[in-house]
């Protein structure tokens, strides 16, 4: 049989006191242990009402809107959060991929999109950056976050106590907006005095110092030592775009996507990326030589420095253009 949930509450107290309020304190932190778990519950019915795989978004950011019983309880908003991707995994599927072609086209294999021409191999400059892709893809951390947005009520005062239906982990109705903000108001004020008796307690706690670490990794001078190699996101990075979350610092110029694009004719690829091997395929496409990106994701991944500054020679580019075009005018 379920029965509802009631919890005293601790609330605002002033002047708190160490020794009288101890259990209080105790209270305090077993409500918001159970508070903070039914309002993870209600967070939680609201996901399952809009099940995603983050592989299968079709777009980094979904809006949808919860209605309960015909009344509207929510809006949703679900966005694809992308997490530390495994470079060095991804750099290694390059060089297999690379490699995996090169010791297919030696036996004599006939491959789809690929050209032979001596005994180099050629791979065409579209198929090669979707395959690359699809690497990358494959080795993303991917995860949905929701970010669930209540409308405005008129809350009235917790008072002293809450009291939590019997169903409200289990089921969706048109009160849980109201229970929400209950707990939520009820949680702020639990960790209000919990942390104001924590401070008192430490008064009388002595000046001994105690470090604790929930971190990751090596920690030397304050500093994080990663584990990952920064070369096998540099080899990544300039050579496709990979994607990343909306808040992402850093933006970068990846080259095989301007080897792609129709609005450089073959020459201009060959000066902008002078380090590939390349033979043209129609019209303003190009087929890479696959020993001249072997060669070029290595030393990416030993020298950084090699990146190109492919805006750098956009800007030049673009500046010739009106340069030109201004003394034609005249």
């Amino acid at each position: 049989m379920n029965i509802e949930t009631k919890i005293e509450l601790v609330g605002n107290k002033d002047n708190v006191n160490v020794a009288r309020d101890v259990e209080s304190f105790q209270r305090a932190e077993q409500n918001l242990e159970v508070m903070k778990k039914h309002k993870e519950d209600i967070v939680s019915l609201i996901k399952e009402r809009f099940p995603v795989v983050p592989f299968d978004m079709a777009s980094d950011i979904m809006h949808r809107s919860l209605y309960v019983n015909g009344e509207k309880l929510a809006e949703v908003q679900i966005e694809c959060r992308y997490g530390k991707t495994a470079y060095k995994s991804v750099v290694e599927g390059f060089e297999n991929y690379v490699n995996g072609m090169r010791f297919l086209l030696s036996r004599g294999r006939t491959i789809t999109g690929i050209r032979k021409q001596g005994n180099q191999g050629y791979v065409a400059a579209d198929k090669l950056l979707t395959d690359l892709d699809i690497i990358v893809a494959g080795n993303l951390d991917v995860t949905a976050e929701y970010n669930i947005e209540f409308p405005a009520i008129n809350l009235s005062r917790t008072g002293s106590g809450l009291v939590i239906p019997a169903d409200a982990s289990k089921k969706l109705s048109a009160n849980s907006i109201d229970l929400y903000y209950q707990l939520q108001n009820a949680i702020y004020n639990e960790e209000k005095f919990v942390k104001a008796y924590k401070k008192e307690a430490s008064k009388g706690a002595g000046s001994g110092t105690r470090v604790t670490s929930t971190g990751k990794g090596e920690v030397v001078a304050g500093k994080k030592i990663s584990k990952e190699t920064a070369d096998y996101m540099d080899v990544v990075r300039s050579l496709v775009n990979v994607p990343q979350s909306n808040k992402s610092g850093k933006k970068w110029d990846a080259e095989l996507p301007y080897l792609v694009d129709k609005k450089f004719n073959f020459k201009e690829k060959c000066e902008l990326l002078p380090w590939y091997a390349l033979i043209p395929k129609g019209v303003n496409k190009v087929y890479v030589g696959l020993d001249s990106l072997y060669g070029r994701i290595q030393e990416l991944k030993y020298d950084t420095t090699k990146r190109i500054k492919v805006n750098d020679v956009k800007i030049k580019k673009v500046f010739w253009f009106c340069f030109i075009s201004f003394f034609n005018f005249y």
